[in-house]
């Protein structure tokens, strides 16, 4: 933690000259308030390129967890069951993360923040230029250990779950960025997911 602090402490002080858009932002608007973050430049391009992404994490990421799967397990809705819970997991540990390194950010810019944005929204913003800070392979461990003990699924006893690392870091990854958003899609697209999922059991009966 205090190596972390540091290294926001760091990039805090590194990230002090706003941007050409966002000063020319903070220039012409005669309101100290109405200056928007960069967070708030780009958010409907972040969510059209998440929800994008999410999309192909169901067309193509999804269907290569699911061929490794058909490897151990022969039973198709197990193997759908298992990846849908792998999906929930990811988002629900990646926004667990993503409050907590919030709380963080938020405490160490707390002392400084001056505006002219608030401090929430600093915060958002700080986020968002400093993805990398998300510790993505401590929540695929989470996801593993969860589903490891979660009584709804079963895998072979020669097999784990740490098959499934590479499709679950996708997963929090993009569930970790979405977090940026206001509000955050996450209810929407697992919706979409259960209705695609239910359309491909029904297509294969």
């Amino acid at each position: 933690l205090t190596a972390e602090k540091a290294l926001l402490q760091d990039r805090l002080v590194r990230s002090r000259s706003p941007s050409p858009l966002l000063r020319l932002s903070r220039t012409s608007s005669p309101l100290r308030g109405d200056s928007p973050t960069r967070a708030q430049l780009t958010s409907s391009s972040r969510h059209a390129r998440l929800v994008s992404r999410f999309s192909d994490l169901y067309a193509l990421e999804r269907l290569e967890a699911e061929g490794m799967l058909r490897r151990y397990i022969t039973d198709t809705q197990t193997v759908q069951r298992i990846i849908f819970i792998a999906t929930v997991e990811s988002f629900q540990v990646a926004k667990l993360a993503y409050r907590q390194l919030k709380l963080r950010v938020r405490k160490t810019l707390s002392p400084s923040h001056m505006g002219p944005e608030t401090l929430e929204d600093a915060v958002v913003d700080y986020i968002v230029r400093n993805l990398d800070l998300y510790d993505v392979q401590a929540s695929v461990n989470e996801v593993i250990s969860s589903m490891n003990v979660n009584p709804k699924i079963s895998f072979p006893p020669d097999v784990d779950f740490v098959l499934l690392s590479g499709f679950i870091r996708e997963v929090c990854e993009v569930a970790f960025a979405m977090q940026t958003l206001d509000p955050p899609p996450r209810p929407a697209l697992q919706q979409r997911w259960r209705t695609l999922q239910r359309q491909q059991v029904q297509a294969e009966l």
